[in-house]
């Protein structure tokens, strides 16, 4: 029996893989790393091969600004959640397997996905409650973030 999302919990795990992709899409040059992961030494060539000018690798496309914004955005989110929370979404949006995560957690893979189903719950609240006046499906009714109209 395959148990799936809801229309609202595929579209909240839909912004999770965007903005994991997102970030993995930012370019990782040397200069855009943290200073404690490289050395204060120049960087040298240790190989004697000739390197010419057009043999460069391409890089994948850039995320766009607003991608990298809704990024900031979710990952904001993400990291108010609770750890064990934020670390299921995280490696599902990264593509980690179950069975990986299974070895990882030691639990089996229905209450893995029973606890990402209520983290997708509990991140969505969390998003809306943050995004102002969107309106969040709970249960049977609509309510107004802004207002708590219902």
């Amino acid at each position: 029996m395959k148990i799936g999302f809801t229309d609202r919990e595929s579209q909240l795990f839909q912004q999770l893989k965007e903005a994991a992709w997102t970030l993995q899409s930012l370019p990782a040059d040397p200069r855009s790393r943290p200073g404690g992961l490289r050395s204060a030494w120049l960087e040298i060539s240790r190989k004697s091969a000739v390197i010419h000018g057009e043999t460069r690798l391409n890089s994948g496309p850039r995320p766009a600004l607003k991608a990298i914004d809704e990024m900031d955005h979710v990952l904001d989110q993400l990291a108010r959640m609770v750890p064990g929370e934020r670390q299921i979404l995280w490696a599902r949006a990264n593509g980690i397997r179950w069975s990986r995560l299974v070895q990882f957690t030691g639990r089996s893979r229905s209450s893995l996905h029973r606890d990402l189903k209520r983290a997708l719950s509990s991140f969505g609240t969390n998003l809306g409650a943050n995004l102002g006046g969107i309106t969040v499906e709970t249960g049977i009714v609509k309510k107004n973030i802004l207002t708590n109209d219902t």
